[in-house]
């Protein structure tokens, strides 16, 4: 900018300092028609309702307001213009405060000279322009920021929230705040340690959080970003819950339906094919003794008989376990000790908690039977094993099962696609239970079933 179009007000109520002023800034080609000058911080407000200027000169020390409340009462009043401040050599600590709360410089009296004064103005109106563009890019920034429809969340490298938007604070609620740490909005430590980890390595990862005591599912996706050469992640969170709860619906429908079939079954086998395989063997014993040979033909025909009742009875028991109107916990006794020692095998059961009453509550138990039946057979027909465990506690406000055997295990990814396990795992989705499937080679299978916070 040119001097002469440049608007200069100077603040001071000592009349010679200010005649000084004056005539260094004449001398500078200032136009003394834009050189104002008050005596009070009151004329420069009655001023400012009709113009602005381009730079202040102020001193601290006015009869009316004295060192930091001076400034910050020119502050006030947001003329949007670069403050210097005009200081003695014995005031220059309380000069280098005013410029830590934003006075553009300062200028010692005692040692003013034309050119030192010429290209403060000038560089004061430069910085500040140039602080004013940051300022409104920065606004624009947040104002983005704050308005994209996908929650956005901006951590720090220690991966504290630094910002985040609108969408973010209404998914997470309350516990989403700056300066806090962004493990601590998750309610699990599991679910915290995995979005942590996923940031770290930049990965899309689905999590299953508790929102005001309703189950939201967010799709975490982070990226790795620079600000002021220090290390930050964006992280955005899509809301998948909709989806979800629709995908476990279906599932669930498909398993309700799949076990009302079974059920339906169950019952034909036993209160049909049972019964006449019953009447039939009747009818065979009633004959008995006409005739020897008769006799031993007739003992075979009632062997294969009684052997033939033993399996449909097994198949409707599997099919709709009785034992499970009495709980969980019975219906796994009853099991296990049904196939204690059967291809000698040893069932090994530990249950770790006082009430049991909590499952029926908290768990779909006809589900956690037919996964934990499941991972049974399995172990029965590939893993060779002599021992499976099954431990069920209540731990961390959660149910959690663990059901192992010490067999030859397997390489996952070589059976990742069977039936039998996409079937518990289907199972478990329909039950909103966490399933973590493990084998390694040489030294067995294990399978955890978890359920969210009580």
């Amino acid at each position: 900018m040119e001097n002469k179009v440049i608007t200069i007000w100077v603040v001071d109520d000592n009349r010679g300092d200010l005649l000084l002023l004056q005539e260094l800034l004449i001398e500078l080609d200032y136009r003394s028609a834009n050189i104002q000058t008050f005596y009070s911080i009151a004329d420069v407000l009655a001023a400012s309702e009709k113009m602005k200027p381009d730079v202040l000169l102020l001193d601290l020390f006015l009869q009316e307001t004295r060192g930091i409340e001076t400034f910050k009462s020119v502050v006030e009043l947001q003329l949007n213009c670069p403050v210097i401040v005009l200081s003695g050599i014995s005031d220059m600590e309380t000069a280098i405060e005013t410029v830590k709360l934003g006075a553009q410089d300062f200028l010692i009296k005692d040692e003013l000279s034309a050119e030192t004064i010429d290209r403060m103005i000038h560089y004061s109106i430069e910085r500040h322009l140039n602080i004013d563009s940051l300022k409104r890019s920065e606004e624009k920034y947040k104002h983005l920021f704050r308005s994209i429809p996908i929650a956005m969340i901006l951590l720090d490298s220690d991966l504290n929230i630094v910002e985040l938007n609108t969408n973010a604070s209404h998914i997470l609620g309350e516990k989403a705040e700056k300066d806090t740490a962004y493990k601590f909005i998750f309610n699990d430590n599991k679910v915290a340690d995995r979005a942590v980890e996923a940031i770290r390595t930049e990965r899309v990862v689905l999590l299953k959080i508790n929102v005001d005591d309703e189950v939201v599912y967010l799709e975490q996706h982070a990226t790795r970003s620079s600000i002021s050469n220090e290390e930050s992640y964006i992280v955005s969170l899509v809301d998948r819950t909709a989806a979800m709860i629709g995908e476990m619906n279906k599932a669930k429908i498909v398993q309700e339906t799949l076990d009302d079939e079974r059920h339906r079954f169950s019952k034909e086998l036993h209160d049909g094919l049972a019964q006449y395989l019953v009447a039939l063997n009747l009818q065979l014993e009633m004959i008995k003794g006409i005739d020897g040979v008769v006799d031993a033909t007739l003992e075979k025909g009632q062997e294969v008989i009684t052997t033939s009742l033993k399996i449909v009875r097994t198949m409707s028991y599997n099919l709709s376990p009785p034992d499970l109107e009495k709980g969980l916990i019975p219906a796994l006794e009853a099991f296990f000790n049904r196939l204690q020692n059967v291809n000698n095998v040893q069932f090994i059961f530990n249950v770790k908690c006082a009430d049991t009453d909590c499952f029926t509550s908290f768990i779909d138990e006809y589900s956690v039977f037919r996964i934990l039946q499941e991972f049974v057979n399995n172990s029965f027909k590939y893993s060779g094993c002599s021992k499976i465990f099954c431990d069920i506690a209540l731990q961390d406000e959660s149910i959690q099962i663990v059901i192992r055997d010490n067999g030859v295990g397997f390489a996952t990814n070589d059976v990742a696609k069977g039936l039998g396990l996409r079937n518990m795992k289907q199972r478990a989705a329909a039950a909103d239970l966490t399933f973590d499937f493990t084998s390694v080679s040489g030294e067995g299978t294990q399978l955890t079933l978890s359920t969210n916070s009580l």
